[in-house]
C-alpha cells in the first residue's frame, strides 16, 4: 500500500507539474504583436498638392501697347502643412505646394515691368491669419479694364487652412509705375 501511495504521489506531481500554467492563444497572439509593434519602425508619408510641377504660361498683347507675358508655376521648395493623420505606425501628411507668377511688360519692345509675385511680397501686417498661409493661387489679366495707358491685372492668392482668399488689383502703366488694391476678399 504504501509503494502505491508513493506511486501515486509521483504520478499526480507529475500531473501538476505538466499542468502548470501556460499562455493561451489570445495571449501569445497579444505578446507577438507587441513585440512586432515594438520592432517596427514609424512611416511617414507625405502628399503634396499638386503632386508634380505645375506651370502655366500666357502671352497677350492688350489695346495693341502692352506685350504681357505671364508664367505661373508650383515652386520646388515651399508648401504650406494643410492636414496630419496618424494611425498606428503610419503618419501621413498633406501638403499645398506654393505658386508664384513671374510677370514681364513690354511696351514698344521696351521692359517697362519684371516682377516675381509671391504671397509674401503682400500687405502681411493687414491680416496676419491670412497671410501666415497664404500662397498664390492665379494672375490674369482684366481685358475690360485695361487700355492704351493702363494694364490691368488681377491676382488671386489664398489660405488653403481657412478657405479664405483675398482678390488684388494691380495695374500699370507705360512707364512701368504700378499701384495696387484690394478689391474683394473672404477671409
Amino acid at each position: 500500500m504504501r509503494q502505491i501511495a508513493i506511486i501515486l504521489t509521483f504520478i499526480s506531481a507529475a500531473i501538476l507539474r505538466s499542468c502548470s500554467y501556460s499562455e493561451t492563444k489570445n495571449e501569445r497572439f497579444n505578446r507577438a504583436i507587441t513585440e512586432f509593434n515594438k520592432k517596427v519602425k514609424s512611416i511617414e508619408l507625405n502628399n503634396y498638392y499638386p503632386n508634380s510641377y505645375t506651370e502655366v504660361k500666357t502671352d497677350s498683347i492688350i489695346a495693341n501697347t502692352f506685350d504681357v507675358r505671364i508664367k505661373t508655376f508650383s515652386a520646388a521648395t515651399g508648401y504650406i502643412l494643410i492636414e496630419t493623420t496618424t494611425n498606428n505606425h503610419l503618419t501621413e501628411q498633406l501638403f499645398h505646394k506654393d505658386f508664384y507668377s513671374e510677370i514681364k511688360v513690354h511696351v514698344s519692345d521696351r521692359i517697362v515691368y519684371q516682377k516675381q509675385l509671391k504671397a509674401s511680397l503682400f500687405d502681411r501686417a493687414s491680416d496676419p491669419i491670412f497671410w501666415d498661409n497664404a500662397t498664390l493661387e492665379h494672375v490674369w489679366i482684366d481685358q475690360w479694364s485695361s487700355n492704351t495707358n493702363s494694364l490691368a491685372l488681377h491676382v488671386s492668392l489664398m489660405n488653403p487652412l481657412e478657405n479664405t482668399f483675398k482678390l488684388y488689383e494691380i495695374r500699370i502703366d507705360r512707364l512701368g509705375n504700378e499701384t495696387m488694391r484690394l478689391i474683394n476678399q473672404n477671409s
